[in-house]
């Protein structure tokens, strides 16, 4: 199975198991429901549905543009999403922002199987509540932006990662889960560039060596994962390089390195500014999160609860990793919540002991 190593199976006591299920059925509905007579917002809105209808109108699927201009600032994934919804549903707000409620409910789902696997059926409903009622991830599943999708893949990657280096240590055969991964690293990548790889391999790196299972990273770099990867997310790199020479420098310099390094896009906020912008997001999960935290405690996490050590780690990288940036806005902090959302819920629903 994609995040364990048994099938899954999910059972929640009645009533509260129920009651979760009413609740989370809840917030699916609000997130799919569109308000009558809404609008695309200026200026990201607008711009990237744009960029979609324009790839749609002169069926040109590599290069973006806007207004006939080549756009290079994001990769195609979301506007690929967008000229597909057109193509077939038509031209209007809730198209244009259906890829961002599709992958927030893909990784609400995602939560409720991983979460419902380690720590029962009711952390796992729990977890992809906390989701999707975090006043950010709420916002964000109703917004024409690339943050939604980074978020499903990412999370993805680490989940699939994580169960490909477990599934190794107990000598079982990876070769499908580990080519899940690959494909959902080149999912992150073609939503918002190397950040969507680099922060996962970087997240699993140190849960490897904070719990003494290095060796077993060799076991993702040599397995299917990195040609997979490799297969799916480098045509549209080198198609645009060979159409526009120096795309590759511009795309991975300027809107990478000189973005995260220098504040040349004019989006500068104090160190702390994430840390400000996750406590307000993830409200309604975070009294939760504080007592996960709180319970399980140092020695535990480094000895015995090396599961929640996975999750609290990739939250505290991402939130460490945007805080350096020179550049900063509050979506960047989204893929931090799905490990959040996972700690709440174990707190909510799961066993009480690490």
């Amino acid at each position: 199975m994609p995040f364990g190593t048994s099938p899954v199976r999910i059972r929640v006591s009645a009533p509260s198991g129920w009651l979760l299920s009413a609740a989370l059925t809840l917030l699916v509905g609000a997130v799919w429901l569109e308000p009558r007579g809404s609008h695309l917002a200026e200026p990201d809105e607008t711009r990237y549905a744009e960029i979609s209808r324009e790839m749609l109108a002169n069926g040109d699927l590599v290069t973006p543009r806007l207004n006939g201009v080549p756009y290079f600032e994001k990769p195609p994934l979301l506007y690929w999403a967008n000229a597909a919804a057109f193509r077939y549903l038509g031209e209007s707000p809730w198209t244009a922002r259906l890829s961002a409620r599709l992958a927030a409910l893909a990784t609400a789902l995602l939560l409720l199987i991983a979460v419902g696997k380690l720590w029962g059926g009711r952390a796992g409903l729990a977890a992809a509540i906390f989701y999707l009622a975090s006043p950010l991830g709420f916002a964000l599943s109703r917004v024409d932006v690339t943050d939604g999708l980074l978020t499903f893949f990412f999370a993805a990657t680490l989940l699939a990662g994580r169960a490909t280096i477990r599934r190794y240590e107990e000598g079982r055969g990876i070769a499908g889960i580990s080519a899940l991964t690959g494909a959902a690293a080149a999912g992150a990548m073609l939503s918002k560039g190397a950040v969507g790889v680099v922060l996962p391999g970087l997240i699993l790196l140190v849960w490897c060596a904070a719990t003494g299972r290095l060796r077993a990273v060799r076991s993702l770099l040599i397995s299917a994962a990195p040609p997979v990867f490799l297969l799916l997310s480098t045509p549209w790199f080198a198609a645009m390089e060979a159409r526009h020479p120096g795309f590759l420098r511009f795309f991975f310099v300027h809107e990478h390195l000189t973005r995260f390094t220098t504040s040349v896009h004019d989006r500068e906020e104090p160190a702390f500014y994430f840390l400000l912008v996750f406590l307000a997001g993830f409200l309604c999960g975070l009294p939760f999160l504080v007592s996960a935290i709180r319970r399980l405690g140092l020695v535990s996490l480094w000895r015995r609860a090396q599961e929640e050590l996975f999750f609290i780690l990739w939250l505290a990288v991402v939130i460490a990793f945007f805080s350096f940036s020179g550049s900063k806005l509050a979506p960047y902090i989204l893929p931090a919540f799905p490990a959040a959302a996972a700690l709440a819920g174990r707190a909510f629903g799961g066993p009480t002991a690490p």
